[in-house]
């Protein structure tokens, strides 16, 4: 009586956690479909619609918004040197592809191969690397961007895709203890093995170790890409010459002047810019949303 009891009480927990699951996801679902709507809006299907708000569905589909966003969305400049230059939306999406693709391979690698050092020996060393990420995760670190810019700009390191991806080569945070403990839930007999048919530390984190984690390593990949892709403000701080899309979607939005403007036309713009991460997540919804764990030794 009591287990059914009990039972009965984690299916009512269990379908309370379901519907709220079910109303969270909705409210971006209906987010996307308002912005998709807006964007094939003309101004006046905008401003003056039958409803009497903006947010009906447009009288007429206004395609042609989308063309417009390629022949107008553009940014204007001004370098250290004083001259203007403009910068098409091919050249944003170039710098967006540098940015967020070396970053988030930069960003998964590094916290993977310091878990792995981390792991395989229990010694000092490996005790204050783990440390260190903790107490970075514990202690907030605020007001380092100002002597960060000096020493960038010392070290002409600054507006440069060298200087932003030696930023992104950081250990600390969460991820390092995915990968530590992936890496320590690994079976010890599969770097045993190859170490006794001759393999090298080297040849062991490199054609064993890390091929069994390319499961975790391609799930941290696509989300820190799907995290600088959206990311503006590093770029807006130090790759001022270099915009990406980001950038543009942020300056587009406090700029009056051009024919994007409008609400319609940012928010194709907008459409535009969540395209490729709305097709990533598509095609690698498993992976993203899969456990991030090793099997083990058959035995």
């Amino acid at each position: 009586m009591k287990t059914h009891k009990l039972r009965e009480r984690k299916s009512i927990f269990v379908i309370c956690i379901g519907v709220i699951l079910v109303l969270y996801a909705l409210t971006f679902v209906l987010l996307f479909l308002w912005g998709l709507s807006t964007s094939l809006k003309s101004d006046i299907n905008y401003y003056f619609d039958n409803t009497g708000i903006p947010e009906g569905w447009p009288w007429e589909w206004e395609w042609k918004n989308y063309p417009e966003v390629f022949r107008n969305f553009y940014l204007i400049i001004v370098d250290a040197e004083g001259n203007k230059l403009r910068y098409t939306i091919e050249y944003q999406l170039m710098y967006s592809l540098m940015y967020a693709v070396a970053g988030a391979f930069i960003k998964a690698l590094i916290p993977c191969l310091v878990a792995y050092v981390a792991q395989k020996w229990d010694n000092m060393f490996s005790k204050i690397l783990y440390t260190c990420v903790i107490v970075t995760m514990i202690i907030p670190i605020i007001g380092s961007n100002a002597s960060m810019m000096v020493i960038m700009k010392k070290l002409r390191l600054f507006d440069s895709f060298l200087g932003v991806y030696l930023m992104q080569a950081s250990f600390t945070g969460f991820y390092f203890l995915v990968y530590y403990g992936v890496f320590k839930g690994m079976a010890k007999e599969y770097s045993e093995a190859a170490t006794i048919d001759g393999a090298n530390e080297y040849r062991v984190l490199f054609s064993i170790m890390l091929p069994l984690a390319k499961a975790t390593f391609a799930t941290v990949f696509l989300i820190m890409f799907i995290e600088l892709w959206n990311d503006y403000q590093t770029p807006l701080l130090w790759l001022p010459t270099h915009p990406t899309l980001a950038y543009g979607v942020f300056d587009m939005g406090r700029n009056t002047s051009n024919a994007l403007s409008t609400d319609p036309m940012r928010m194709a713009c907008c459409m535009i810019m969540v395209l490729p991460i709305l097709v990533l997540f598509i095609a690698f919804r498993n992976k993203i949303m899969g456990n991030l764990t090793m099997g083990g030794v058959k035995e």
